[in-house]
């Protein structure tokens, strides 16, 4: 056995890359519930459907992350490896940019509301 077993993969690049998006949807999950429990307290009824809603997404997001993981170690068929990480990056993106949206409207509700 040589010094560097896994040469072949060029390295871990893209399940280290892989694994931090599937953390920052982690961490986005978490704030999405931080604000639904504002929005339930605050008696924000449609706030919180919407936090909710978004909640659910963003754990579905991190189930697609965690399948990509194991489609990049070679788990899911002869063609591991080859797909793009553009969708991916999207959902990260969309799970970030919708935990943005909930917690200014929340904050906005907040303020305003009393």
């Amino acid at each position: 056995m040589t010094r560097f077993a896994i040469t072949d993969r060029g390295g871990l690049q893209p399940e280290r890359t892989t694994l931090s998006w599937q953390r920052t949807a982690v961490s986005a999950n978490i704030g999405v519930v931080a604000v639904l429990l504002v929005d339930v307290r605050g008696h924000h009824w449609a706030l919180a459907l919407l936090s909710a809603v978004a909640a659910l997404a963003t754990t579905g997001f991190v189930n697609l992350l965690r399948r990509r993981v194991g489609h990049l170690s070679g788990g899911y068929g002869a063609e591991a490896g080859a797909a793009s990480p553009w969708p991916d990056m999207l959902r990260v993106g969309a799970v970030v940019v919708t935990l943005a949206a909930l917690g200014i409207a929340t904050a906005v509700a907040v303020l305003l509301g009393g």
